[in-house]
């Protein structure tokens, strides 16, 4: 069976911007994925890496690359 770890809805932002003026996304986002770093031994193989929904908030180009 595939082993599978997904992220969603990252709703990134390229700084200053934070969402709704309050929430700094890309701090979240660099918390979890050293979180991972941190379980991936306990996790592994993971086979893919999937991630959906809205990426990052606004959809520009600077917030893409920020992702």
């Amino acid at each position: 069976m595939a082993r599978i770890l997904h992220l969603t809805d990252t709703h990134l932002l390229a700084p200053p911007d934070l969402v709704c003026g309050r929430v700094d996304t890309r701090a979240h986002f660099g918390r979890a994925v050293a979180r991972i770093g941190t379980i991936l031994p306990r996790l592994a193989p993971v086979d893919l890496l999937l991630v959906t929904g809205d990426l990052t908030d606004l959809g520009r180009a600077q917030d893409y690359r920020i992702f």
